[in-house]
């Protein structure tokens, strides 16, 4: 009996757990969204297609999926 009450437990803690980790992951992408919005998606466009010849793309370029560190010293 002590042993299914401790599962119980165990189980609602981790659930717990993920539900902080996923809210945690939902508002950093909300703020990283808010970002783009005020100072990059004027150039950048909407989806990061960018404006061509003028503006690059941020989408499926290797330096935006290539290596973050380089990425986060370019922003």
């Amino acid at each position: 009996m002590k042993n299914i009450f401790l599962i119980h437990i165990l189980s609602l803690l981790s659930a717990f757990s993920h539900a902080q980790k996923k809210s945690t992951t939902d508002s950093s992408m909300v703020i990283g969204k808010n970002v783009y919005i005020q100072h990059c998606q004027t150039c950048h466009q909407v989806d990061g297609g960018g404006a061509q010849n003028m503006i690059p793309p941020l989408i499926k370029t290797e330096y935006v999926l290539g290596d973050k560190s380089t990425l986060i010293k370019m922003i």
